[in-house]
């Protein structure tokens, strides 16, 4: 019971946060525990079917973009050629 609480918690919090938050600086990846990577120590981006992977020394951030709009995605794909890599 409790754990079922927990989930609908969870569903209903990430629901009213954005999935992604995109600054000059960083890259966010909002949920309970967000995790954040500022562009200066993306080492490596990699696409493949629906999940683009955004990687530091020593963080991941793991994007399903069947989760964001058309245009979210548009957006996405701008801001990672900004970036200086290689996107594979």
């Amino acid at each position: 019971m409790a754990l079922g609480a927990l989930y609908i918690g969870t569903f209903i919090w990430e629901r009213r946060k954005q999935y992604i938050t995109l600054t000059e600086n960083s890259i966010k990846k909002n949920k309970l525990k967000s995790i954040e990577i500022e562009l200066k120590n993306i080492v490596r981006i990699q696409k493949f079917a629906n999940d683009v992977k955004i990687f530091s020394e020593n963080k991941k951030i793991v994007i399903n973009t069947n989760l964001i709009t058309e245009e979210s995605k548009t957006d996405l794909d701008k801001f990672l050629q900004t970036i200086d890599l290689e996107i594979g």
